[in-house]
C-alpha cells in the first residue's frame, strides 16, 4: 500500500504544489492506489511530500520505509518503469532547467525551456518522448507548466498550449483534485460546525 505522506495541510495549498499533484497524477494513471501518510517526523530531510510503502496500521508507533520523494521520484516508484535515459533526462529537465527558469520570471531562460519543449513536440506530437500522451516526462513538465501559467499568467505558445491541456482535459488530472482531498492530514483547527469535533 503506497502512502503520501508530508502533504500540505490545506486543499488550495495542496493543489498549488507540484509535487502533490505529480503523485496524484502518477496513481490515477498507473492505478497504484494512494493513501494518507500523515507527517513523516522520522523524515527530518524531506521538506515536501514523500511516497511511503507500508500498512500504517501494523504498528502504530512505525513509520512505513520511504519510497521515493520529489515529484519526479514519485512519478517514477509509482509507474512501476524502469526509466529509459530519454524519459530521465526528461525529468532531469524539468527539475534542472524548466522549473528554475519558470521560478526565475527570466524571459531568456523561459523561450529558452520552452524552445526544447517546442522542439521535441514537432518531432513527436502529443509528447516529449514519443507517440503516446501523458509519459511520465509529460505529466512532470505539464503539471508544472499548468502551476506555473496559473500563478504567473504564463503565456505559453500555441503547440505547448496543446501539450498542456492534453493533461489538463485528462481523466486523470481531472480526477485528481478530489484525490488530494482525500490526502490532507486532518485538521488541527477547531471548527464548531464539524459534527465530529
Amino acid at each position: 500500500v503506497y502512502r503520501l505522506a508530508n502533504v500540505p495541510s490545506s486543499l488550495k495549498s495542496a493543489l498549488n504544489d507540484a509535487c502533490t499533484m505529480k503523485a496524484c497524477m502518477g496513481s490515477l494513471l498507473y492505478s497504484q492506489k494512494l493513501l494518507p501518510g500523515g507527517g513523516s517526523p522520522s523524515l527530518p530531510f524531506v521538506h515536501g511530500p514523500a511516497l511511503l510503502y507500508g500498512d500504517a496500521t501494523s504498528n502504530a508507533n512505525a513509520t512505513p520505509p520511504v519510497v521515493a520523494f520529489g515529484g519526479n521520484g514519485i512519478l517514477k516508484a509509482l509507474s512501476g518503469q524502469c526509466v529509459n535515459a530519454t524519459v530521465d533526462d526528461w525529468l532531469e529537465f524539468e527539475r534542472a532547467e524548466l522549473r528554475p527558469a519558470l521560478m526565475s520570471g527570466n524571459g531568456k531562460k523561459i523561450d529558452k525551456a520552452l524552445g526544447k519543449i517546442a522542439a521535441a513536440l514537432e518531432v513527436h506530437g502529443v509528447s516529449v518522448v514519443g507517440t503516446e500522451p501523458l509519459s511520465l516526462a509529460d505529466v512532470a513538465i505539464t503539471v508544472t507548466l499548468l502551476l506555473s501559467s496559473s500563478s504567473t499568467k504564463l503565456e505559453l505558445p500555441p503547440a505547448i498550449q496543446t501539450y498542456v491541456e492534453i493533461t489538463q482535459n485528462s481523466s486523470a488530472y481531472q480526477q485528481t483534485k478530489s484525490l488530494v482531498s482525500t490526502l490532507l492530514p486532518p485538521s488541527t483547527t477547531y471548527d464548531p460546525s464539524n459534527p465530529s469535533l
